[in-house]
């Protein structure tokens, strides 16, 4: 396996066990489909981490992992929000 798809394996890895924790931490009802679809999305987030080395070429892999846990415990609610009020667009308040 080459470094790339163990970076990319290592990120969803960190996304997943986040989400699953995440999961069991709530206090909300939780079934296996709630837990799978918080890993795989919180997985997809944390994926997404690998992107920062267009930005940041010599980043190295402590440092991708820990983005990736920061964008998977931000979730996609927060990361929403973040882009909304960077971009200008609405807070999503009605």
């Amino acid at each position: 396996m080459d470094n790339d798809t163990k970076l990319l394996a290592s990120l969803g890895v960190t996304g997943a066990i986040i989400g699953l924790g995440k999961t069991l931490a709530s206090t909300g009802p939780s079934n296996w489909k709630i837990a799978l679809a918080r890993c795989i999305t919180t997985a997809g987030l944390s994926m997404s981490a690998a992107f920062a080395v267009v930005i940041f070429p010599a980043l190295s892999f402590p440092a991708h992992v820990g983005l990736a846990a920061a964008l998977a415990s931000l979730g996609t609610t927060a990361l929403e929000s973040l882009f909304s009020r960077f971009l200008g667009g609405s807070d999503g308040s009605k």
